[in-house]
């Protein structure tokens, strides 16, 4: 499992998302001030506060997993899509 947690990263979502996007233009959907206390892209290594990312890769999309990520605790999605979920 891979998980990824950079010091600088860790805090609010709107924090977080500023300094992986360096301020290239970002959808937000839900509360900016959502604490997150890890990032990862992989489903598996989700705990409550992550935020998943759900990265395109070339043998799998990890927007697929986004539904799982939810369900294990994570906080937030990082997403080139919204996934499709029920209302």
């Amino acid at each position: 499992m891979s998980r990824v947690t950079d010091l600088h990263t860790v805090g609010s979502v709107a924090a977080v998302l500023a300094n992986m996007v360096g301020g290239a233009a970002a959808q937000v959907h839900g509360d900016t001030a959502t604490q997150i206390s890890t990032v990862t892209h992989d489903s598996r290594a989700v705990d409550s506060g992550s935020l998943f990312a759900c990265l395109r890769g070339g043998r799998v999309d990890g927007h697929d997993f986004a539904d799982a990520a939810v369900e294990a605790g994570a906080a937030a999605l990082l997403a080139a899509s919204i996934p499709n979920r029920p209302r």
